[in-house]
């Protein structure tokens, strides 16, 4: 062999060279050598008899002749020194890595040659792209590189079969490489607070999925193979520019949290209710108008946040929820079916435009927290006196001139909020209030404090807020 390393182990490239006995370019065997090597041009060099040989020289080929010096790779000295190592070869040995906040701006290409790694922590660096050889890691479980100014991903990380989290959050992406569709052991899989305006349609490949967090990019539309992620379990696409969700959503028969608020959205799919795991709902400040009937079918949802949208009315068909909150839309009307809610415990209504409450309102026995400020009720039903569960009661900024005798019924009742309302007397029976810790009561028409709030002040020391 013409070429031998310094540790005596032969470089087997003449065919690309010539045949021995020709006169070869240093710079031509050099190109081949690093090109052969894998390596950058400016690490190889050439030695022979003892002498450097420059790229303007040549020499005859022949058995033995030349000996490959191998530069050290900068960055490769680099890492190790990051690592605490005084070899980049020594972190070979090193199951997990971690080098949090390290200021790197770039990886060595030698990564690569780390084939034991399990895990690579590289969060809040300056990394603006990962190597190429990053898809030689065949072990590699859990790659976290969040909060670095990576533009794009090699091709090459599909190769990387073992990984399980996959976390890239807070950096500059703009697109993901089809490849990604390969990594089908992945489980977590967080891409938010980047620029990514399209999913690559392979995305449906990844069958272990089960969390995919896209929140915070600039996503038009999705995939309709999004679909196919059969074991997903958290979607998070919250301040996307999204105006519609593709039918394919509701075959996630998994799914149990869902965040889409903050998207130009007019409507949900219509088969929404096919979605059985479905725990928590969030769909704030969107464009909603409606609500699919189908909605009624979400047996085990827990919460549904759709605050701030355009909605006016409810649908006639609402599941078991034990969280609604639909702040700051314009719903002028509850149906009498509302009230069978029984498993209700927080009801967020404020800020629209409620002028009264259904009859059988108390029939939300379970309720706990209960939020209707800033709409325009003029009475509150007998029947409020049957929530005896409730903690909170918020009741500011209506047109309440009076409060029902049943009142006095929520001794669970801590926090009472009546302010902004043209209040004239409350009712004795809030003398029994004995569990109220807080009463509001600004900006009403009482002229003085009412007896049944004096005598709760003597019992048990209530924090009351209030002017004349």
């Amino acid at each position: 062999m013409a070429f031998r390393l310094l540790s005596g182990e032969p470089v087997a490239c003449e065919a690309e060279i010539g045949n021995y006995g020709t006169q070869v370019a240093v710079g031509v065997a050099r190109a081949v050598l690093a090109r052969h090597l894998c390596l950058e041009l400016e690490r190889v060099r050439l030695v022979s008899w003892g002498a450097l040989l420059e790229d303007g020289d040549s020499f005859v080929l022949e058995d033995s002749c030349v000996t490959v010096q191998v530069m050290p790779d900068p960055l490769e000295a680099l890492f190790a020194k990051a690592l605490g190592l005084e070899h980049f070869a020594d972190a070979a040995q090193e199951p997990c890595i971690q080098l949090r906040s390290a200021q790197l701006e770039e990886l060595p290409a030698g990564l690569g040659k780390l084939t034991d790694l399990e895990e690579l922590h590289l969060s809040s660096n300056k990394l603006r792209e990962l190597p190429e050889t990053l898809g030689q890691l065949q072990k590699l479980k859990d790659l976290r590189a969040d909060a670095n100014l990576l533009i794009k991903l090699p091709e090459s990380i599909g190769q990387a079969l073992s990984l399980q989290e996959l976390h890239l959050s807070s950096n500059e992406l703009t697109a993901l490489p089809a490849s990604l569709g390969q990594l089908r052991h992945l489980e977590t899989l967080n891409l938010s607070y980047n620029e990514i305006s399209r999913l690559p349609k392979e995305l449906g490949q990844l069958q272990n999925l089960r969390k995919l967090h896209l929140g915070s990019n600039r996503l038009e539309a999705l995939p309709d193979s999004i679909g196919q992620l059969s074991l997903l379990q958290e979607l998070y696409l919250a301040n996307n520019e999204l105006s519609s969700i593709p039918d394919s959503c509701c075959e996630l028969h998994h799914l149990h949290m869902v965040q889409l608020g903050g998207n130009p959205l007019t409507e949900l799919p219509a088969a929404l209710g096919q979605l059985q795991a479905l725990q928590e709902l969030h769909v704030g400040s969107a464009k909603l108008e409606t609500l699919p009937e189908s909605i009624g079918d979400l047996h085990g949802i827990c919460q549904l946040f759709l605050a701030s949208n355009k909605l006016t009315a409810l649908p006639s068909r609402f599941g078991a929820l034990a969280t609604v909150q639909k702040r700051s839309n314009a719903i002028l009307k509850l149906e009498d079916s509302f009230c069978s809610l029984s498993q209700l415990k927080k009801l967020f209504l404020d800020s629209n435009e409620l002028q009264e409450l259904p009859m059988n309102f108390g029939d939300l026995v379970a309720l706990e927290e209960l939020n209707l400020n800033d709409n325009y009720l003029h009475e509150i039903p007998e029947s409020f006196g049957r929530l005896t569960s409730l903690l909170e009661l918020r009741l500011a900024g209506n047109d309440l001139t009076e409060l029902p005798e049943s009142i006095g019924q929520l001794l669970a009742l801590k926090e009472l909020f009546l302010s902004f309302n043209p209040l004239e007397t409350l009712p004795e029976s809030m003398s029994a209030l004995e569990a109220l810790e807080e009463l509001h009561l600004q900006t009403t028409k009482l002229s003085e404090l009412p007896t049944c709030v004096q005598r709760l002040k003597e019992n048990t020391g209530i924090l009351v807020v209030w002017s004349e």
